[in-house]
């Protein structure tokens, strides 16, 4: 009997790979025909299988290949109380704010900068789209041979905590402080968007200010007194948050970009 007359083939598309192993087998003639009428029967099923996928409900908009992702979704069951609905900004603004208190509990620094890198992406990109310049990639401290290089140093600690298909048995040697930068440059990007800091932004803004005097101007130090830097020596990082939340409460700091801004090209 022809090997054709015991298989059948899909209705759509080519055969099956059962099917081509069927035919092969009874042309060599090395298996049974009872072995060829099996692998008919995985085909009927894996027809069946695949009306029954292309016959389930779809998200609104979704083609068909969406459904059998979408089917048995348990998150499809949850009420609509349970849902939120988040923007772009936002979910950069929820990474940094949440990164930020992580970092006044003196939290894991791996996982500050995994939150605080995430945030950046998307606060950088945006401030970009809408005309903002001389941010964390693009600083024009940076020479334009160089870009390339630098933006892949600042970005290697950030992918390197997020993925292990290159280097699964790679080390990296890793610098906390570099979690204040990506603070800082989040803060300026937002400023330059035209978007109201926060608590949690103007609070390590401020703390910068006084631990990291380095980072400010000549000028921009002489505005603040000297006892502010001896008085400041003496609280811990949880008590500077606690004081300043205080203070925002009260309305005595508004949420501007305290740092000066940078020069033109």
């Amino acid at each position: 009997m022809a090997p054709g007359g015991l298989l059948r083939k899909r209705s759509v598309g080519s055969p099956c790979l059962y099917q081509k192993a069927a035919t092969i087998a009874l042309q060599k003639q090395n298996h049974s025909v009872g072995w060829a009428r099996r692998c008919s029967g995985h085909c009927k099923q894996g027809a069946m299988r695949r009306r029954r996928r292309y016959a389930s409900p779809r998200r609104p908009g979704q083609g068909q290949r969406m459904s059998r992702h979408y089917k048995g979704n348990i998150m499809a069951k949850e009420p609509e109380s349970n849902k939120i609905i988040v923007a772009k900004l936002e979910a950069g603004k929820r990474q940094l704010r949440t990164a930020i208190r992580l970092w006044f509990d003196d939290e894991d620094p791996v996982s500050i900068h995994t939150l605080v890198s995430a945030a950046y992406e998307i606060i950088h990109s945006l401030a970009r789209r809408r005309g903002a310049a001389d941010l964390l990639f693009d600083s024009y401290l940076v020479k334009d041979e160089y870009r390339k290089y630098w933006v892949n140093s600042v970005k290697r600690a950030a992918i390197f905590f997020k993925h292990a298909d290159r280097d699964p048995e790679g080390i990296l040697e890793f610098f906390p402080l570099s979690n204040e930068i990506f603070f800082m440059f989040s803060c300026s990007a937002l400023s330059k968007m035209g978007d109201i800091l926060g608590k949690e932004e103007m609070a390590i803004l401020y703390h910068l200010m006084f631990s990291r005097p380095d980072y400010l101007r000549e000028e921009a130090r002489q505005k603040i007194a000297p006892k502010a830097f001896e008085d400041f020596s003496r609280i811990s990082k949880r008590d500077f948050l606690e004081q300043f939340s205080i203070a925002w409460d009260r309305g005595d700091v508004r949420g501007k970009f305290p740092f000066p801004a940078s020069p033109a090209k």
